[in-house]
C-alpha cells in the first residue's frame, strides 16, 4: 500500500532483460502521479514477465487505485505497456469515490502484444490523446490491440489518441477492443469515445475498433479508422 508521491521527470528502469516490472504496484494506490517520466523494460521482450506498468489485484479484492495519474510518460517496452489485473477487485469499488485512474498524454511504444490491457473491474477517468505504437522491429506477435478491456469498465472519455501498427509482420492488429460491460452502470462513466485516430496495415481479419455487449450505450463520435493491406478489414 501506498499514497501521496509524485514522480516528475526521472527514467525508471532499462530497455534491457535487467528491468522486468520498471513500475509494479499493487494494494492500496491513491494520490499517485507519474509525470513526464522515461517507464522503460525489455524492448524485445515476448514474456508477460516483462511490463511497464503493472497492477495486480485478485478478484474481490478490496484495495484498488484511486487518483492515480499517468500524465505526458514515455513507456517503452514489454509484453505489454500497461497491465491492469482486478484493478478496481470488484464492481463495488468502481463507484464514484473509489477506483480512479487517468492515462493521458503518454507515448506508448515497442509493446509485444498490448499497448494498454485492462481485465475485468475498471473505472478510468480519462485515456486521452496518448500515442499508442506497435512494435517496428524485433521479435512481433501476428496479433497486437492498442487498447484492451475485457468485462466490466467504465471510462468517462477515450479521445485524441493516435493508434498505430505498420509493421508487415503484425497481421492482425486491433486499435480499440472492448469486451463484454462496457460503460457498466451499476457504476459511473459516460463511455465517450470520440476523436481517435487509428491507422492499421493488416493481412488477416481485423478490426479497428471492436465492442462486443456493451452494457449500455457507449458514445463514439467523429473517429478515424484506416485499415489498408490484404486482411478482411472492418474499421468498427
Amino acid at each position: 500500500n501506498i499514497s501521496h508521491l509524485i514522480f516528475k521527470d526521472v527514467t525508471i528502469g532499462t530497455n534491457s532483460t535487467y528491468t522486468g516490472y520498471a513500475v509494479d504496484m499493487s494494494g492500496m494506490c491513491e494520490n499517485i502521479l507519474f509525470h513526464g517520466c522515461n517507464i522503460q523494460t525489455n524492448a524485445n521482450a515476448t514474456t508477460n514477465a516483462y511490463v511497464g506498468v503493472r497492477y495486480y489485484s485478485s478478484s474481490g479484492a478490496t484495495t484498488y487505485m484511486k487518483n492515480v495519474h499517468f500524465i505526458k510518460n514515455k513507456i517503452d517496452g514489454g509484453y505489454y505497456n500497461f497491465w491492469f489485473y482486478y484493478p478496481a477487485g470488484s464492481s463495488t469499488n468502481m463507484a464514484a469515490n473509489a477506483m480512479l485512474v487517468t492515462i493521458d498524454s503518454n507515448e506508448l511504444t515497442n509493446a509485444y502484444y498490448y499497448g494498454i490491457y485492462s481485465y475485468y473491474y475498471a473505472r478510468y477517468n480519462s485515456i486521452s490523446y496518448n500515442t499508442i505504437t506497435s512494435r517496428n522491429l524485433g521479435a512481433v506477435s501476428s496479433t497486437w490491440y492498442g487498447m484492451y478491456f475485457y468485462y466490466y469498465h467504465n471510462v468517462n472519455s477515450i479521445t485524441g489518441n493516435k493508434i498505430k501498427s505498420t509493421n508487415t509482420g503484425i497481421g492482425s492488429p486491433y486499435g480499440i477492443y472492448i469486451h463484454y460491460y462496457f460503460n457498466y452502470t451499476g457504476a459511473v462513466g459516460s463511455g465517450l469515445i470520440t476523436n481517435n485516430e487509428i491507422i492499421l496495415r493488416t493481412t488477416e481479419t481485423t478490426h479497428g475498433i471492436y465492442l462486443s455487449t456493451p452494457n449500455s450505450n457507449p458514445q463514439f463520435l467523429h473517429n478515424s479508422v484506416y485499415m489498408y493491406g490484404t486482411g478482411n478489414n472492418n474499421g468498427l
